[in-house]
């Protein structure tokens, strides 16, 4: 009985010792790879969609200013230049007037402060500046003032508010409502 009783505690005794022994189980690490990307951009935002230019006795008169803000993320490898190009869709029809006729671009000044620099007052009938689509005969910005910024070869972000105000100068104009469209653009070559 003696060796039962024993042969018992002996059970209860290893019996317990591996009910309370709690190891630790794990499936282990496991790798991820991870990627992330960051693509090239560049916006451009103007204060204003709608420009009222005075003509008549106001002729002469700039506009309200547009201010143009424009922010970039390059990477390297581009030729380096920020270009800028204003300019209406025709020579010959900046503003149509409908039965009034049309203004020509050449009756339109700019004034323009472009990265700081405030250009002179330049005729709308520069030539088309080469790296923005802008119209020949109706560009706004002589080709000397065009590029903004040089030396973007390497990868940078930026930004620039420059502002723009447009002026009749051409002869006194018929009696009409002229609409047409002025584009403003920049280009990172």
């Amino acid at each position: 009985m003696r060796k039962i009783l024993l042969s018992l505690i002996l059970i209860g005794v290893l019996a317990g010792a591996n009910l309370s022994y709690a190891g630790t189980v794990t499936a282990g690490p496991q790798s991820v790879a991870l990627t992330a990307s960051q693509g090239e951009s560049m916006t451009l935002s103007l204060s204003t969609n709608s420009l009222t230019i005075p003509l008549g006795a106001a002729a002469g008169t700039y506009s309200s200013p547009i201010t143009a803000n424009v922010a970039w993320n390059i990477a390297s490898g581009h030729v380096g230049t920020l270009t800028v190009g204003a300019w209406f869709s025709s020579a010959s029809a900046a503003l149509n007037g409908g039965t009034g006729g049309n203004l020509p671009s050449s009756s339109f000044t700019l004034q323009a402060t472009i990265n700081g620099a405030t250009l002179a007052p330049t005729v709308c009938n520069q030539p088309t500046i080469a790296a923005v689509s802008s119209v020949a005969g109706a560009t706004c910005i002589p080709a000397a003032n065009a590029v903004v910024l040089s030396n973007l070869t390497t990868a940078s972000q930026g930004t620039l508010t420059d502002t723009y105000a447009l002026a009749y100068t051409g002869a006194l104009a018929p009696p009409a409502t002229y609409t047409g469209t002025f584009y403003i653009d920049y280009v990172i070559q």
